[in-house]
């Protein structure tokens, strides 16, 4: 019984490629490109002013820093010619907007087999969906001892499925 369980765990794993939670609605173009993470990989965007965003930039740059420094070896050792993801563009459409019932959470990320990497939102909340889901694509390569991302190029677009949030409270 438990080799028949494992057995169709790794079945259903091989049914999604990716590991992202909660699944994006809608994944075009699941490439099969190595590209390799930037030692200095940073996120960029015009919204100077949001200390959300500037925060979120923060915690996920140094999530991803620290990801590399586990592996162990520097980023520019790699030995495969792959190219690099140096930054994530991100274009926000209102910065000021607040969470609130009815805003947009919604998100495009977009990566190129050239390492161009883009999240455009309507909205703060929206990119740091995007961000997210951008961190999740990131998988370590122990071998070469890098973090890379196996699926470029690819373009994945989401939002939340329901308008609302739902809080349980256990008795």
């Amino acid at each position: 019984m438990f080799l028949s369980l494992v057995l169709f765990l790794v079945a259903l794993s091989a049914c999604y490629s990716l590991s992202i939670w909660p699944q994006p609605q809608n994944i075009v173009g699941e490439g099969s490109t190595t590209l390799q993470v930037d030692e200095f990989f940073s996120f960029s965007s015009g919204c100077e002013g949001s200390t959300v965003l500037s925060a979120a930039f923060k915690r996920y740059e140094e999530l991803i820093k620290s990801s590399m420094k586990a592996l162990g070896k520097s980023q520019m050792s790699m030995k495969g010619d792959y190219p690099l993801i140096g930054f994530c563009s991100v274009v926000i459409g209102d910065s000021e907007a607040q969470l609130d019932f009815g805003v947009s959470e919604s998100y495009t990320l977009s990566v190129t087999e050239d390492g161009v990497c883009s999240i455009q939102a309507d909205t703060i909340w929206g990119e740091l969906r995007g961000i997210e889901t951008f961190s999740q694509l990131l998988e370590g390569d122990v071998e070469e001892g890098v973090l890379v991302m196996n699926s470029a190029p690819i373009v994945i677009s989401d939002s939340p499925r329901f308008p609302h949030r739902l809080i349980s409270f256990i008795a």
